[in-house]
């Protein structure tokens, strides 16, 4: 969510002031007016600037932040960006018009062909039953299925656990990763993170959560207003 422009609070971006002049790449990057990126925009994006960084004798860091993601850029094989095809957004929904459907419509198509994964998801979590359902129309096999094999391959698996990712040793996927990367795994017990977060909503609140949620509802209300059409689910 910090990919994209607008509600610095509520997505939690790093203020400039407490950057201490070091860049941070993507944030904000991402106007409202395009469309959802997929985590092969992320991918494609996010290469070209670890590249770039490189070039300059630079050390980058990757910071996550959604594990998915992540996994897309350290570990091989890891994700099903490969397997699922390189359609945008646009022209998926030009082949299947199905996704441009309601969140709740889409999981009455998904409980037909993946009820595993139909069974995950809110109707209203829109943008992981599309991704169900993309996975099934660019591949026509059931995503369900596909993260399995993952788990039993030693690929990373939604359906696995934190403390137990996979089944291969993290230092086998390390070593399989094109940049040799040295990961630090950050863990928190529950009851420390609920404190954390917690203590943090109170912080956005007093920073003026509510101001900047109402702004971005009044933008959204002017949008409409004028034709325009902005996706709320991203």
């Amino acid at each position: 969510m910090q990919m994209y422009e607008g509600l610095p609070i509520a997505t939690n971006k790093l203020p400039t002031k407490e950057r201490k002049g070091i860049p941070h790449h993507l944030l904000g990057c991402i106007p409202l007016c395009d469309a959802p990126w997929t985590i092969e925009n992320f991918r494609r994006r996010a290469l070209d600037v670890i590249e770039e960084v490189r070039s300059r004798h630079k050390v980058p860091i990757l910071v996550g932040g959604t594990h998915y993601y992540v996994q897309s850029l350290v570990f091989q094989d890891s994700t099903l960006g490969e397997t699922a095809g390189h359609l945008d957004f646009a022209e998926q929904e030009e082949k299947w018009p199905l996704l441009k459907a309601s969140g709740e419509e889409m999981l009455e198509e998904l409980k037909k062909v993946d009820p595993t994964m139909a069974a995950r998801w809110h109707p209203k979590d829109k943008r992981h039953i599309r991704r169900s359902l993309e996975i099934w129309l660019l591949t026509g096999r059931r995503a369900s299925d596909l993260y399995r094999e993952q788990g039993q391959t030693g690929a990373i698996s939604p359906f696995k656990d934190v403390e137990n990712t996979s089944d291969t040793p993290l230092r086998e996927l390390v070593s399989a990763s094109p940049f040799n990367p040295l990961v630090f795994w950050l863990y928190s017990s529950p009851e420390d993170l609920k404190a954390r977060l917690d203590s943090r909503v109170l912080a956005m609140v007093k920073a003026g959560l509510l101001a900047e949620v109402t702004a971005m509802h009044a933008m959204y209300q002017t949008a409409k207003a004028a034709g325009q059409s902005l996706d709320r689910d991203k």
